[in-house]
């Protein structure tokens, strides 16, 4: 047992420099050493696609390859592994079948070469990053991953149309929808807890024109324009008619500007959709009686300060997509459902899926007191509301309308979209 325990105190994962994988197959052990401790995505296991006994013993290997952050990182890197993690678990897969490669130094190549030398069929790659180190080495590396039937699973972004066919499953979000909630109960929630019309405002900004941060802002300010249309007298404002989305990812000047701009407009709820924008703006001292939104992962739980000023977070469902998907590939089930359009050798899916999937969501408010329990409510008010939109409805969410009547005209981009959103909430 000792020696055993020496052995688990030694395993990690990948460490780019290290160049080799840690292999385990430990019997007694029923937790895989790299599991975090604190979990993050709440997946939810489907009985449906759990594998066969014999699937189970043939099973191939799988690994998710961090995008050049840390494996523990609170966001798309932990998601991704706690989706593959589950998988493990509910099928009692042995750790050599599943684990991972956290790269170090941005070297994507020697983390793509170990993972082919140690035979891993489903790479699972969470975030952009990935984007160009990855064409470079499918490109330089093609005939050998092909001869290892290796099939990428990439996580938010389209890697489908640069794949041979049925080398990839590239899985996306439909985050107007995880928008819409949280700006429905925005409106539910400021229109209880605010009983002055000034402090019924919100305010957004993004770091580029792009869907990407504009699909976040899009479907926040169409949820609480349908809030406006359906109560009249307890209507959320903008104060602005334009939103800025060029302030980039990065602090800098122009982000500076920006948060600025936003924070000088006193709007009590602020949703930024600019990488460190989140950090930055809870660190001014104008950001004071007010609430912000988070993106992505449920960001409450990677600051470090001010955690209690998080109306919510709009959330991408990265392990539960993670999960879905590799357990689909691998049993051979449901792959109409969870892997649509996918064929081994034949075809490549883009999957873009939202709230019904649990692929979006909204996180849990860290408003505390009776405050939180408002927020909490309207919540719930928002998933009732979205769960029973007409499909008229939904089809201007998931538009580039800003107007809810039939027939409105298309914005050519998301910048035009919003703007038309917040000239129509502004006052």
């Amino acid at each position: 047992m000792r020696k055993i325990k020496k052995l688990i105190l030694g395993l990690s994962t990948l460490l780019v420099a290290s160049g080799s994988f840690p292999l385990i197959a430990l019997s007694c052990v029923k937790t895989h050493p790299q599991k975090p401790a604190q979990i993050v995505a709440g997946v939810k296991t489907n009985d449906q696609l759990k594998l066969t006994e014999e699937q189970t013993k043939n099973a191939p290997k799988s690994i998710v390859i961090t995008d050049g952050g840390p494996l523990k990182d609170k966001s798309f890197n932990q998601s991704a592994w706690e989706g593959l993690i589950a998988f493990g678990e509910q099928n009692n897969l042995t750790f050599d079948k599943y684990d991972a490669a956290e790269i170090k130094e941005n070297k994507f190549d020697d983390g793509y070469k170990a993972a082919l030398n140690n035979g891993y069929k489903y790479w699972i790659l969470p975030g952009f990053s990935h984007i160009d180190a990855m064409t470079k080495f499918y490109a330089a590396n093609k005939a050998a991953m092909k001869e290892k039937g290796v099939v990428l699973i990439t996580i938010d972004f389209d890697f489908s149309d640069k794949a041979d066919p049925g080398d990839c499953v590239s899985i996306l979000y439909k985050t107007k929808e995880g928008g819409f909630l949280a700006g429905y109960a925005a409106g539910a929630f400021l229109s209880e807890t605010e009983t002055a019309e000034a402090n019924r405002t919100i305010s957004s900004f993004g770091g580029s024109n792009d869907p990407g941060p504009g699909d976040f802002i899009e479907g926040f300010y169409k949820g609480i324009y349908y809030w406006n249309t359906k109560n009249a007298g307890k209507e959320v404002h903008t104060k602005a008619k334009k939103v800025d989305l060029s302030t980039g990812y990065e602090p800098g000047p122009t982000m500076t500007a920006s948060i600025d701009n936003v924070l000088s407009q006193e709007a009590k709820m602020v949703l930024p959709v600019a990488g460190s924008a989140t950090d930055e703006v809870l660190s001014r001292e104008k950001f004071s009686d007010k609430y912000i939104i988070g993106v992505d992962v449920d960001q409450s739980q990677i600051v470090a300060k001010k955690q209690e000023t998080f109306f919510t977070s709009i959330t991408k469902g990265i392990g539960q997509a993670t999960y879905d998907v590799v357990s689909a590939l691998i049993s051979g089930k449901q792959l109409d459902k969870y892997a649509t359009g996918y064929e081994p050798g034949k075809k490549n899916a883009l999957l873009n899926k939202g709230y019904k999937d649990n692929w979006v969501g909204i996180a849990p408010t860290r408003i505390p007191g009776d405050k939180g329990k408002i927020a909490t409510e309207a919540f719930e008010k928002a998933k009732n509301v979205f769960k029973n939109l007409e499909q008229k409805d939904l089809e201007w969410l998931n538009s580039k309308r800003s107007k809810l009547e039939a027939g409105s005209i298309e914005h050519k981009d998301s910048q035009e979209t919003i703007d038309a959103l917040s000239e129509l909430l502004f006052k």
